[in-house]
């Protein structure tokens, strides 16, 4: 079957769609931790990242759209951002490839996050013990700091 100018926009779209959500949950990711964060906090929420363990998941942000707060990002913006209405057909799948994104660079960043201070919290106490493409057998990471 052919690819139409109309498949092709709406593949654009959706694209579009979630790499805004992913750049947005990138930023709200970084806002999970702060200078009082334990070693202990990093290693939980990397272990529970990597597990899929639903505790740890509930405690990350979740997307804007649902219009919880009211200054955050709204659906309007995204119809706005992506240069359609609302009500035109395909608004919907549009706004599962934001969220989508949306949670993937949330994870994205709370595990990077994570694992550079884990990381370097080994490295500051002389036992890192991984080269570029091994395990260290202390903090379970690979290789140096990234």
């Amino acid at each position: 079957m052919e690819e139409t100018s109309k498949d092709r926009q709406e593949e654009h779209l959706a694209k579009l769609a979630h790499k805004l959500g992913y750049d947005h949950g990138r930023n709200a990711g970084s806002w999970v931790f702060d200078g009082n964060t334990t070693e202990e906090t990093y290693r939980w929420f990397l272990k529970g990242l990597e597990d899929g363990d639903p505790e740890v998941i509930d405690r990350l942000p979740t997307s804007p759209l649902s219009g919880e707060w009211a200054d955050s990002y709204s659906l309007a913006d995204l119809a706005d951002d992506l240069d359609i209405d609302q009500e035109d057909d395909g608004f919907d799948d549009l706004c599962w490839e934001y969220e989508g994104g949306y949670a993937m660079g949330v994870e994205d960043e709370v595990h990077h996050s994570a694992g550079q201070h884990v990381r370097w919290a080994c490295m500051a106490a002389g036992t890192h013990n991984a080269s570029p493409d091994q395990t260290c057998s202390k903090c379970g990471l690979r290789g140096g700091v990234a």
